[in-house]
């Protein structure tokens, strides 16, 4: 069977030491300190960890203080916390961080009911999935209602899991041929940002004007499936990006990481961090790629003008409009809008195609940024920042429930902050 990724972890640790990324089965239940790792960010558990030492480092800078610490390793210890805390911007502030961490509990909360009956039906049984294999090979008809429900639930399950396979690590696309449940990549997409969109919708008390109606897919998926589009049909070849959100959120936290470093006194030379340990692996996958997709050398600096372009690139991968917040509008979107490492691949090709774009960010400023983030989805065809920024925050002021969630958040804050000052 392809492997899944039920959870994974972004850790801040050096290319010599063990293999930054370790996908676990089964969440662990203690938020311990990290011990094999400066830090990392669970995407399942929504915490950030450093190990003892970095943790010590941070809270001395944090009550000021620092006498008899070095200052090297009190600037490198912070650049640690830095970078896991971008891991968790990452995953509260983008669109594809979004999915992905909801895609969790979405699971659980589309399969209550069909669970719910498959016990009902036939009582506990662990696992489903191996019930279900073992009644259809031992002759149940497939029309059987506990048959029915527990294949729903399993479906349900494991084409959300085939959605975190292609999102994260694309490269491990090619394995998902070789597992029975997976259908095609149209299907897996579809399936996690509708249960996800079902789940937001059905918790938070939105109305159903205000998301995406998961509803309204079926048909023009269905139409996309017997017209045997690429994607859209069991067999279809598999179309993969170099690269994943994995390399994409790992560069992006690195690269700021080191920026961050230079700042405050550290040193600009790529070279000297290359030498360092800090350009390896998953590191520096996704910054290799765009240097292939763009032509451009490796800047000399790393507050080069490229690095900035290439943060940017990173930004508007994992933020697709299409799906959330704004509605699928046409036969491509579920796949080339929605697959970050699909974006990636096409933003990094419109610079490509305007190299110039490789020197437009000079100040940093919002104002160069929106530009250049204007020039980039344009020629690609994608909806500008900017306008699912404007979506998101006319939600919260329009949506019945989007208010009132601000308003639980705005009363627990406040409780917080009482209880800091007691």
């Amino acid at each position: 069977m392809a492997r899944t990724i039920n959870s994974f972890q972004l850790h801040d640790i050096r290319a010599t030491r063990t293999e930054p990324v370790a996908d676990t089965l089964v969440a662990p239940s203690e938020f311990n300190a990290v011990l094999n790792a400066r830090g990392l960010y669970h995407t399942t558990q929504f915490v950030l960890r450093l190990s003892p030492r970095i943790h010590a480092l941070v809270d001395a800078i944090t009550i000021g203080e620092t006498d008899g610490y070095d200052p090297d390793e009190l600037l490198s210890a912070y650049s640690t916390y830095l970078h896991e805390t971008i891991h968790w911007w990452q995953h509260v502030g983008s669109t594809a961080g979004l999915i992905l961490s909801l895609s969790y509990p979405a699971q659980c909360t589309a399969n209550m009911e069909h669970l719910h009956d498959v016990v009902k039906l036939i009582g506990p049984k662990k696992s489903v999935k191996t019930w279900a294999e073992n009644e259809l090979r031992a002759g149940t008809a497939a029309s059987n209602e506990a048959l029915i429900e527990a294949n729903r639930a399993v479906n349900n399950t494991i084409d959300t899991e085939f959605y975190k396979v292609l999102t994260v690590t694309p490269l491990n696309a090619a394995k998902l041929f070789q597992d029975p449940y997976f259908q095609c990549v149209g299907h897996s997409y579809g399936i996690a940002y509708a249960n996800t969109l079902h789940a937001l919708i059905d918790s938070c008390g939105f109305s159903q004007a205000s998301l995406p109606d998961p509803e309204e897919w079926t048909e023009p998926l269905d139409t996309l499936r017997e017209a045997r589009e690429e994607g859209f049909y069991h067999g279809s070849p598999i179309r993969r990006a170099r690269v994943g959100l994995l390399d994409i959120f790992e560069g992006q936290a690195r690269f700021n990481q080191l920026q961050f470093l230079q700042t405050v006194g550290g040193p600009a030379d790529c070279e000297y961090y290359r030498g360092s340990g800090y350009f390896e692996g998953v590191y520096v996958s996704a910054f290799d790629e765009f240097r292939r997709l763009t032509g451009f050398d490796w800047p000399v600096r790393i507050d080069d003008s490229l690095v900035s372009l290439f943060l940017l690139i990173c930004d508007l991968a994992m933020n697709p409009t299409r799906g959330f917040p704004f509605p699928l509008n046409g036969r491509n979107d579920i796949i080339i809008d929605i697959d970050p490492g699909a974006r990636f691949t096409r933003l990094c090709a419109a610079v490509k195609d305007n190299p110039a774009l490789g020197r437009a960010i000079q100040s940093r400023s919002l104002e160069d940024y929106v530009h250049v983030a204007g020039a980039l989805t344009s020629r690609c065809g994608y909806d500008h920042p900017m306008a699912a920024l404007e979506t998101i925050v006319n939600l919260i002021d329009d949506d019945v429930g989007a208010a009132a969630l601000m308003r639980e958040w705005e009363a627990s804050a406040s409780r917080a902050r009482i209880s800091q000052l007691g």
